[in-house]
């Protein structure tokens, strides 16, 4: 699946269901990342990424009063045909 470049303004936040093995990267702005059931509060400054390690929802948003750009890049599945 193609990577999702989105700008995040101050407020809005991106939902994300189960998206285990998804990649969250900042390329400008800082990022917080929060996932539920896990104590983290992941904060991404530019050129910092994070890869979702666990089933639930997880939420990203812009971290302060000015927007950030994220690229959000699904993980991708290895499907092999049987012979």
């Amino acid at each position: 699946m193609p990577t999702r470049n989105t700008t995040l303004q101050p407020g809005h936040v991106i939902e994300i269901i189960d998206g285990v093995g998804t990649t969250i990267e900042s390329h400008a702005g800082h990022i917080w990342v929060t996932l539920a059931d896990d104590i983290r509060d992941i904060i991404l400054a530019p050129g910092e990424w994070f890869t979702i390690d666990r089933a639930g929802k997880t939420l990203v948003a812009a971290l302060g009063d000015g927007q950030a750009i994220v690229d959000i890049t699904p993980a991708v599945v290895d499907l092999r045909v049987a012979a």
